[in-house]
């Protein structure tokens, strides 16, 4: 039993092993071997079918193999051909497939040869046909048709064509002539005719232009050589042998040239795609001496140049600063600096001459200009009226300008739709003269034709400005005779009290980058009298922090203070758990909420754990156009998608309305969210934002 048992195993293993080998041979001996110590059944057919595959498989690459042979025996191109076709799936690359590629390339060239050997006898009868026929026009088409297919002129067909043309020549050279002559005259008896018809003063216009014509007809070169030829036609054979001479100089000449133009065009090609030159281009074009894929290069440099035109006419009023190299901070500086580097130098008013869209992916700002000239002066004079600052300013340096002359950044590109909206809205607004005029002397400042003004920026605040509200009398009658005098450096614990250890005032505390005057007595209770959307919520905890962190504390500060500095706008931390934000004179509205939405920023960045410092409510505006904004229902609420310039709302495209008058929109279905905000939509509604 154990011996039968050993042959069964040992059978069974053979098996697999044949199965693998895919030799028929011993896959037929492995199976008789499996039926005769009775191996399972299944395994056993499935070895015959794989059998009976092999040995199918294997008479069909004899018979191509086969008919592979014949085809190659007789050297047949079609049946060869068929042969290869055959064998793709069934032969792998064989010496026997490789040896009847090799054969039919060989076979194709002698098919071609033998198609141009029969054009050329071809060729050759149609010359001995219009020979015999004496047909001048028909002998020199021949010919000329014999000559390019590559008849040789020494042959047979050629020189007797030759011949035959020169026997006929004289005959042929008579005739023409006199049929010129002939041709001619009748023309100007014509002429004359006509003329002696045409009498009186109203037909001397008439009589003037037959005039011409006659002598234009007897000044032709073919008339006066037919009179020639009719007079002296030895003398005119040699002027006309001499003249076809001189016109074959003349071409290869021009064929040189051409050869040359075409060696040349090339590089000539490519320094002019370098320069942007379109009339070089557009030249070589004209001339036709390039290469038909370098023809292609220069109609798509063309047809790029006319997309770039086409954008640059429609993007001109856009403007990237790009900051690739910033860290978010650095960023949040920079992207402000830009609003206050257009506001400060060029006098513009945001809303009014230019709008900006913070792209936090791309780390750039994109500024919409109310004309492209705006845009163009912007793009020219920025480096250089930066180079003359100080101050955030200096991060303009450092900036990549992208304009529709170059591609903005690829996540920009999805919001440039809705900034040509914007630059056309902003074409709609007043033109302000001093934004002009402040263009006009930024470039002339940039050229050096202006002295250049250089800002610093604020400096150290004064004990006053950090001491809270109250200035004595005495205080203010001493201003005029201390005005001249920079301030005293604050001490280390009167900067906002954070930068020591003690704790954070219980007052209002000015922590922006320019000083508060109150007036003397009189107590006012912190954030008394501010509009309720012009206070943000530190969160939970902020205070211990900076009263623990130094450090940080200085950060915030200083971050605080470029915040004011660009926007204008201080944030004083009024008690221990909100910031105000008010205004130094007159800020616009857009420059209001974008101020608004960086000091939250701010706070998100240096507290980002607590969901106070995202969230905020907000009061809505609607007029009765309506409240200007887009939206889509989304699982948080509705997705602000678009916010109009009028009547203005206190929150931004990105950001989540969460709830309406308490009612939660998070968590509904899209329909129970626009019901809800339906029901409570008002002037005055409060709402809560949240950032997306």
């Amino acid at each position: 039993m154990e011996a039968r048992a050993k042959r069964r195993e040992m059978a069974q293993l053979e098996l697999c092993l044949a199965q693998n080998s895919r030799d028929i041979p011993r896959l037929r001996a492995a199976v008789e071997l499996a039926r005769a110590v009775d191996l399972a059944e299944q395994q056993t057919q499935e070895a015959e079918e794989v059998l009976a595959d092999l040995i199918q498989q294997d008479s069909l690459r004899r018979e191509t193999l086969q008919r592979l042979a014949e085809a190659a025996k007789l050297r047949d191109l079609a049946l060869l051909k068929q042969a290869l076709s055959a064998s793709t799936d069934i032969l792998s690359e064989d010496a026997e497939v490789q040896q009847a590629k090799a054969l039919l390339l060989e076979l194709e060239e002698e098919a071609r040869a033998e198609a141009e050997a029969a054009r050329r006898r071809a060729a050759a009868e149609a010359i001995e046909a219009a020979v015999a026929e004496g047909d001048w026009g028909k002998i020199e088409s021949a010919l000329s048709a014999g000559l390019e297919l590559g008849l040789a002129e020494e042959g047979a067909a050629v020189r007797a064509a030759q011949a035959k043309l020169e026997s006929l020549r004289e005959a042929r050279e008579l005739k023409e002539a006199e049929g010129v002559a002939a041709e001619a005259e009748a023309r100007l008896l014509e002429l004359q005719k006509k003329e002696q018809s045409l009498l009186g003063a109203k037909h001397k216009k008439e009589r003037s232009a037959i005039g011409k014509e006659m002598m234009a007809l007897r000044n032709s070169e073919a008339y006066i050589s037919a009179r020639n030829f009719l007079k002296n036609p030895d003398q005119e054979r040699k002027r006309r042998q001499e003249q076809r001479v001189e016109i074959e100089k003349r071409a290869a000449v021009e064929r040189e040239r051409r050869r040359l133009r075409t060696a040349q065009a090339p590089a000539e090609l490519l320094a002019a795609i370098q320069a942007l030159d379109e009339d070089a281009v557009r030249a070589l074009l004209i001339e036709a001496v390039l290469a038909p894929p370098d023809a292609s290069i220069a109609e798509g440099f063309l047809a790029e140049s006319e997309e770039r035109r086409t954008r640059a006419e429609r993007d001109g009023a856009l403007l990237e600063f790009g900051f690739p190299d910033l860290d978010r901070r650095a960023f949040f500086q920079a992207s402000v600096a830009v609003a206050s580097f257009l506001t400060d130098q060029y006098c513009m008013h945001e809303g009014s001459d230019f709008k900006l869209k913070v792209i936090k992916a791309a780390n750039s700002v994109l500024v919409t200009f109310r004309s492209a000239e705006y845009a163009q002066a912007v793009r020219e004079t920025t480096v250089d009226l930066a180079k003359q600052l100080e101050g955030s300013s200096s991060a303009l340096l450092r900036a990549e300008l992208r304009s529709s002359h170059g591609p903005f950044s690829a996540e920009a590109e999805e919001f440039l739709s809705r900034l040509r909206q914007d630059a056309e809205a902003l074409r709609e607004k007043p033109l302000r003269a001093e934004c002009e005029e402040a263009v006009r002397s930024a470039a002339a400042r940039a050229r050096g034709e202006l002295p250049s003004t250089r800002t610093t920026g604020p400096g150290p605040l004064s004990r006053a400005s950090t001491e809270g509200p109250a200035v004595t009398a005495g205080a203010k009658e001493q201003q005029p005779q201390q005005q001249h005098h920079p301030p005293p450096a604050p001490m280390p614990d009167q900067q906002l009290h954070i930068s020591g250890g003690g704790s954070l005032p219980s007052r209002t505390s000015t922590v922006g980058a320019y000083g508060s005057k109150g007036k003397a007595g009189g107590k006012a209770s912190p954030g008394a009298g501010a509009p309720k959307d012009d206070v943000l919520v530190l969160p939970r905890g902020a205070a211990f922090e900076l009263q623990r962190d130094t450090a940080r504390a200085k950060t915030f500060r200083d971050d605080l203070r470029t915040f004011a500095r660009n926007f204008r706008i201080q944030a004083e931390l009024v008690g221990l758990d909100k910031v105000q934000m008010k205004p130094i004179g007159f800020v616009h509205q857009d420059t209001r909420e974008k101020a608004r939405a960086e000091l939250q920023n701010l706070l998100n960045y240096h507290f980002p754990g607590s969901a106070a410092s995202r969230e905020r409510e907000v009061r809505l505006r609607v007029a009765e156009s309506g409240a200007g904004i887009d939206l889509t229902p989304s699982d948080r609420g509705f997705q602000v998608d678009h916010v109009e310039d009028f009547p203005g709302q206190d929150f931004a495209a990105g950001e989540v309305i969460l709830a309406i008058n308490g009612q939660k929109l998070s968590g509904l279905s899209e329909d129970e969210v626009e019901e809800t905000f339906g029901a409570h939509f008002g002037d005055g509604a409060v709402l809560m934002i949240g950032r997306a």
